[in-house]
């Protein structure tokens, strides 16, 4: 990151990567504006433009896609894969979304189960509970 002044192990590649970085550590941003604001934590990937765009203390988290976790800001150890996932999650922990727009709107909730977006992703849910043996109530499928 630009402005890094302590810390170790972080990759940032793109315009903007990491720009606001002081002290993170094992940290990789990938994409316009990923990672952007993060001041210090630890342990997070940002992949896609906007990614994390807003983290500035939260650790722990993964935001693959477009926008996914932008408006994080102290949340942690959350998982946004797709478009928009977890967008306006703020201070949120311990989320999973999967798929476009997955948990969308969530700001502050914790814990939730694992959620999926658009209805074309139920196939992937179905296998996925499978995979993992979960119930229907533990694997929320999110028609919105």
């Amino acid at each position: 990151g630009a402005n890094t002044t302590y810390g170790y192990g972080n990759t940032a590649i793109g315009a903007n990567a990491l720009k606001m970085n002081t002290f993170s550590y094992l940290s990789t941003a990938i994409g316009f504006n990923a990672l952007y604001s993060n001041i210090s934590s630890g342990v997070c990937t940002a992949i896609g433009a906007d990614a994390l765009f807003s983290n500035t203390t939260g650790s722990y988290n993964v935001g693959v896609g477009y926008r996914s976790l932008s408006y994080n800001t102290n949340g942690s150890n959350n998982n946004a894969l797709g478009t928009s996932s977890l967008t306006q999650n703020t201070s949120g922990s311990t989320n999973n979304a999967f798929g476009s727009q997955a948990l969308y709107a969530n700001t502050t909730g914790s814990s939730r189960p694992a959620r999926l977006g658009r209805r074309r992703h139920i196939r992937m849910v179905r296998s996925m509970r499978r995979l993992l043996a979960i119930t229907e109530k533990e694997c929320i499928i999110n028609y919105e």
